[in-house]
């Protein structure tokens, strides 16, 4: 029995032992296999003065990237409307390349679709005038049926009519009389309120001519009041304003301190060094290009020749600048190759995220925004 569950226990622990170490293999693959890629963008010599620029006629662009002797590939294609497609060895991921038989399938599909529809609508139009037909015989039927009795329902409705006016006479007449009293009642005391309303009008008259010595006081200090209210309430601006000045000018402060301060200085120089590493490795390793330029302006063309020949001085490649001065033409031949390794990107970021100096401005702008 222990033999067996001994036997049990290697079995599982050998096959967990093989899935950690394939998952170590494939992080380290991951992690110092370099991911390759090529660009090519190439648009066509164009005379600016005499044809439009339509990109998609005259552009072309292709993106294409492997990782570990093309197991994993891809591509971007620009003139194919952008159709982005991922492949592992032989198995599609992500777009296909045969998506113009897919698409030409489909179309044959709903064309077939379209026709079934079109009978469908005849057979239905059919079936509707034969319905309406055998409805109006029908109606036909019942006016002539319904025509017998229309003198003996005359003579019944006649009847009952005579019977309803009696009902309705009697109480028309009970309605009439209350909207009556209700009339008379409602004048009655629009009539006492009129006459009570002067009453206490002139009583109140009467009440303010023994104080009108006092208005123009009142009028007076109503007067002062608005004013000392005002220049209340002035002062209390003037104040918030200050206060939001001081404010500022303590924020500023903060920000200048720190930016004289050795820890800004230390992070500064970490954030650099590693953005310039990041921009090393991702930059292409060759690069091909020829440009060709050329504006109504000769001054615009003699500027753009000054930046690229001074970029040129800088960067390892060499930029192949033609410049026209008698046309507004332009054209470019791009290609470019690199690699990409995970791991150097990955470390960048790392010491970028743990470097105290970094946190601690961090934690200082959050404070100064606060």
């Amino acid at each position: 029995m222990l033999s067996i569950i001994l036997a049990v226990l290697k079995i599982v622990g050998t096959a967990i032992l093989i899935a950690l170490a394939i998952i170590l293999v494939l992080l380290i693959l991951l992690l110092f296999v370099p991911i390759r890629y090529k660009l090519q963008g190439k648009l066509s010599e164009r005379n600016l003065e005499y044809e439009d620029l339509n990109p998609k006629e005259n552009l072309t662009a292709n993106l294409r990237f492997s990782w570990l002797f093309f197991v994993v590939r891809g591509g971007f294609d620009y003139p194919k409307e952008g159709k982005f497609y991922l492949k592992v060895l032989f198995f599609d991921i992500f777009g296909d390349k045969d998506t113009e038989e897919k698409e030409d399938d489909d179309s044959i599909f709903t064309f077939n679709q379209k026709s079934k529809k079109e009978y469908d609508t005849t057979v239905n139009e059919q079936e509707k005038t034969d319905s309406e037909s055998e409805n109006s015989k029908k109606y036909n039927e019942d006016i002539a049926d319904n025509a017998k009795y229309k003198n003996t329902d005359k003579e019944d409705n006649s009847e009952r009519k005579t019977i309803y006016k009696t009902d309705d006479d009697t109480d028309a007449e009970e309605l009439d009389k209350e909207a009556k009293n209700s009339k008379e009642n409602k004048i009655k005391k629009f009539l006492k309120d009129f006459f009570e309303g002067k009453n206490k009008k002139s009583k109140n008259t009467n009440e303010d001519k023994g104080f009108s010595i006092w208005r123009p006081m009142d009028f007076v200090y109503d007067k002062l009041d608005k004013i000392y209210k005002f220049f209340d309430d002035f002062e209390n601006r003037i104040d918030k304003i200050e206060y939001t000045i001081t404010k500022l000018c303590a924020k500023i402060e903060m920000v200048l301190d720190m930016l004289e301060s050795t820890t800004f200085d230390r992070a500064y120089e970490c954030a650099k060094t590693q953005i310039i590493k990041l921009i090393r490795h991702i930059w292409p390793r060759k690069f091909d290009a020829y440009i060709l330029y050329g504006d109504k302006d000769p001054a615009n063309t003699g500027n753009i020749l000054a930046t690229v020949s001074v970029l040129n001085a800088m960067l390892p490649s060499y930029i192949d600048f033609d410049a026209d001065f008698e046309r507004n033409a332009i054209a470019y031949d791009v290609n470019l190759k690199g690699r990409i390794r995970l791991i150097t990107v990955l470390i960048c970021v790392l010491k970028v995220y743990f470097d105290k100096n970094i946190k601690k401005i961090i934690h200082r702008v959050q404070k100064i925004m606060k």
